[in-house]
């Protein structure tokens, strides 16, 4: 079967999406490529039936060169000479004008299915921003890499959503970034985007089902393992631990010069998430937290099924890291804000492995919210419905 996504079916057709004498602005980065890895960017500045006439880029920038967390400014594309607006410059504030300048926005970026990836928050600001100009708002889609696995997780309060979590959302959310998009609009009452859908693709597939060419998100999601884990290891962004950055294999080991690893690897073990397996080991970061220092750690190995059950294996690895990291464990802060409790949409996650409760009376309550998550985004979805994912670990 052959998938397609939104970027080729425009491609083919463009006049049915845009009139040759609108000006159109681009949301999106590496990600943004056609099957022979050919960038979003270039083909429709090239096309003669597209007048792209602005850039839009998200963190890391519109051409994958800014490390993660590092501000992006306004700037202009060298290839294209076409001005760039960030939306991910340093106070995250984006002109009015760079949308009064466009009258349709497409957006071609691979999200990660994960609410911690700011890549939705700031396509979703985006779309807010040009529907609220007048502009139409049109989503090429891509597959969720991690769709198949289901839907996991606690939903962010109202009024706690960030960049790392909108409001609603939970961990997994096991859609397309045109579904997520479409939800968003209609949840918060705005015009829903038109979304060019992915032809070809069953929500079920597995990546190298799909035949199209994996490109790495962001830096620090290098490969299709790393995407796996990371709705569970990137909870570890909030506490003192590595969660491996600076590393060949980001979200893949974590550790801290003070933990006991080979303890660690052994509890992690003794839990038997099936397809998955832990090892002690070493590393030293060479930028991020602990750069230049020996840390002791662990590695995830997996045996290339990558069971579901990961997806709710975050909590779990919390609570064990600290048992094994003492009193070196502590909670990164952000002024008065627990990070922690951004990435755990709240301040649950964090109370209940300092008070040593339940973890599973946890995961019950989050699966209860996955659950409603479910029902809410029902009538936005393309590709059939989606199923909560295995929490047994």
């Amino acid at each position: 079967m052959t998938v397609t996504t939104g970027l080729e079916t425009l491609l083919d057709d463009p006049a049915a999406w845009v009139q040759p004498d609108q000006r159109v602005g681009l949301l999106s980065n590496p990600t943004g490529v056609d099957r022979r890895l050919r960038s979003t960017i270039d083909l429709i500045h090239a096309h003669r039936g597209m007048n792209l006439t602005r850039l839009f880029g998200p963190e890391h920038g519109i051409r994958g060169d800014a490390q993660a967390g590092v501000p992006v400014d306004d700037s202009t594309d060298p290839r294209t000479g076409l001005p760039v607006t960030s939306l991910y410059a340093k106070d995250r504030a984006v002109s009015s004008e760079a949308f009064a300048s466009i009258d349709v926005l497409l957006i071609d970026i691979q999200d990660a299915g994960v609410r911690y990836y700011t890549y939705l928050a700031s396509a979703n600001s985006a779309a807010r921003r040009a529907t609220e100009a007048g502009a139409q708002v049109i989503v090429l889609d891509r597959p969720n890499p991690i769709g198949w696995m289901g839907v996991f997780g606690n939903r962010v309060p109202p009024g706690q959503g960030s960049i790392v979590g909108l409001d609603g959302l939970p961990i997994a959310h096991g859609a397309t970034i045109g579904e997520m998009l479409s939800y968003l609009a209609r949840r918060d009452g705005r015009a829903l985007p038109d979304v060019i859908p992915v032809s070809g693709w069953r929500r079920s597939m597995r990546w190298a089902e799909t035949g199209l060419p994996w490109v790495p998100p962001s830096p620090n999601l290098p490969t299709l393992a790393s995407i796996h884990v990371y709705p569970a290891t990137c909870l570890i962004e909030g506490t003192s631990l590595s969660e491996g950055r600076g590393t060949t294999l980001p979200f893949e080991v974590i550790g801290h010069p003070d933990l006991d690893a080979q303890a660690l690897a052994d509890d992690l073990n003794a839990l038997g998430l099936p397809g998955y397996r832990f090892r002690p080991t070493t590393f030293v970061p060479t930028f991020s937290k602990h750069e230049g220092t020996l840390c002791q750690g662990i590695q995830i190995h997996h045996d290339g099924g990558h069971n579901p059950a990961i997806l709710a294996f975050g909590p779990r690895l919390l609570e064990l890291a600290r048992r094994h990291t003492g009193g070196a464990f502590e909670w990164i802060r952000f002024g008065d804000v627990h990070f922690i409790d951004r990435l755990g949409g709240g301040p649950e996650l964090r109370e209940t492995i300092d008070a040593g409760a339940s973890i599973d009376d946890l995961i019950a309550r989050w699966t209860s919210q996955t659950d409603t998550f479910i029902d809410d985004i029902g009538q936005d979805l393309i590709y059939g419905t989606i199923l909560p994912a295995l929490a047994g670990v």
